[in-house]
């Protein structure tokens, strides 16, 4: 096994942005955590999971950037 660090983050491509100056800005979900796997599939997968537990499974993004970095 292998550790990683995993970054998956919401694009904006998923959220709607505000339309006036005066319109709060929207919550962009992001997730950093380290990871033991065997590979950097398993890694991600392990990062979703992550997700799941941070903000509940069923909301994962529809769009994402997915960053996976090995540390070892």
């Amino acid at each position: 096994m292998s550790r990683f660090s995993v970054h998956i983050g919401e694009t904006t491509q998923s959220v709607d942005l505000p339309v006036g100056p005066n319109d709060p800005t929207p919550l962009v979900r992001d997730v950093y955590c380290e990871v033991e796997a065997a590979d950097e599939d398993a890694a991600k997968e392990a990062g979703y999971r992550e997700w799941d537990v941070k903000y509940g499974e069923g909301n994962q993004p529809v769009s994402a950037i997915v960053r996976v970095t090995k540390l070892d």
